[in-house]
């Protein structure tokens, strides 16, 4: 009995050479050559992402913006009430402007309490008791740093001997208080070209200044996202948008431009590969004789 070969021939098939259809539903030929198909199977398949990245479940980021305060040295600050000199002492160290002040007023208690004003962007300091007097002084002990300066008021200052009394700053604050806030893109399948413009657009909504962004190109920070442009500095809050865009919002300070420590990885760009020993070898085959297997 005559046997007859049978071989096997390995074919590529790419939707960009399909005859008519989609790229997910299209015919494929093989042109003018008769062939007697016995059965098909898969060897292996490449298939890009085209599942929605950006989704219900991580289409928000958050952002906080402001600026932390690096004290090296102790700050004192001394006021006299009712003809006595008290003292108040911040240690070194790293406080926004909000954790400062709750520092000062828990050490200070009930007889004043510092506040920020959002309008003015000033400190006011507020008398909670009536008192015969109330006076904050330039005095300090030696070595240490001036806390009533440094917060923005001109020594001495005299507040008012009355429960509600207040004084306002006459400079500015060291910092702006920080703001946390939270933002939302719309879902969709995005590469780094076209979710960053909304990134950042999103950013400018609480983000002084005139924010853009790049791909960097010097080594060793070639690929990386840069955002700058902004006039207060922040930083973003752990959320997954920024881990997808190659930031690390836990290792990150506020600043006025942010670098990215990574690369962006979108998932969108990657491909899907799917290879199968079994149907490699020709078993299991997808069509025999017609029929599915």
């Amino acid at each position: 009995m005559k046997q007859i070969e049978i071989k096997r021939n390995l074919l590529i098939v790419n939707s960009r050479d399909k005859k008519s259809g989609t790229t997910s539903d299209f015919i494929y030929t093989l042109g003018e050559n008769s062939l007697e198909i016995e059965a098909i199977a898969l060897k292996s398949a490449c298939i890009p992402h085209t599942y929605t990245n950006i989704n219900s479940t991580n289409n928000t980021f958050k952002v906080s913006t402001g600026s932390e305060l690096v004290l090296t040295n102790t700050y004192q600050g001394q006021y006299i009430v009712n003809s006595i000199i008290y003292k108040v002492n911040i240690l070194a160290g790293v406080y926004t402007l909000q954790t400062l002040l709750d520092s000062i007023n828990g050490t200070i208690g009930d007889t004043m309490t510092f506040t920020y004003n959002s309008g003015l962007n000033r400190i006011q300091v507020t008398s909670l008791q009536n008192t015969e007097d109330l006076f904050l002084i330039s005095e300090i002990d030696s070595g240490l740093n001036q806390l009533w300066t440094y917060l923005g008021f001109v020594t001495p200052v005299t507040i008012a001997n009355a429960a509600g009394s207040s004084q306002t700053a006459t400079n500015i604050p060291p910092s702006n208080p920080v703001v946390d806030s939270t933002l939302t893109i719309a879902e969709g399948q995005y590469t780094i070209d076209t979710i960053m413009p909304l990134i950042v657009a999103q950013l400018s909504t609480v983000i002084s200044g005139s924010l853009s962004w790049i791909l960097q190109t010097t080594p060793p920070d070639v690929g990386k996202v840069q955002i700058s442009g902004a006039t207060q500095t922040w930083k973003f809050l752990e959320s997954t948008i920024p881990h997808l865009i190659g930031f690390e919002p836990d290792s990150m300070s506020y600043s006025l431009i942010q670098n990215a420590v990574g690369l962006p990885d979108l998932y969108g760009t990657r491909n899907l590969y799917v290879a199968s020993n079994t149907l490699m070898n020709g078993y299991n085959c997808i069509e025999k004789n017609g029929e599915k297997k």
